[in-house]
């Protein structure tokens, strides 16, 4: 949400902007895929690692996004740090999600 409350705060244009939001639909995408069903059998873990690599590729370019925004000036200081710290806190459910998903049961 804090992506697309960006357009609510006069962020000037870049080229980044697209990149973040295609980036954190990824994420999220891969993340509810990976915690539709429970992990009881291989597919499902299977499937869910396929979709947790897909939250993580999305969170990758994500970054990278909201570092081409904050050298372009096209987002404040604060606002890069908002949201550094929230890719923070989803990379940190991805890897816990992922070692779930991997875990021999």
């Amino acid at each position: 949400m804090a992506v697309m409350d960006l357009d609510d705060e006069g962020v000037k244009r870049s080229s980044f902007r697209p990149m973040l939001s295609r980036a954190s639909m990824d994420m999220v995408g891969g993340l509810v895929q990976a915690t539709r069903s429970e992990l009881e059998d291989i597919t499902h873990r299977a499937l869910a690692i396929a979709q947790l690599k897909r939250a993580l590729a999305g969170h990758g370019y994500a970054r990278g996004a909201v570092f081409g925004l904050w050298s372009e000036d096209a987002i404040s200081d604060q606002q890069s740090t908002q949201l550094h710290e929230q890719l923070e806190s989803i990379l940190t459910a991805i890897h816990r999600l992922a070692e779930k998903a991997w875990a021999v049961t």
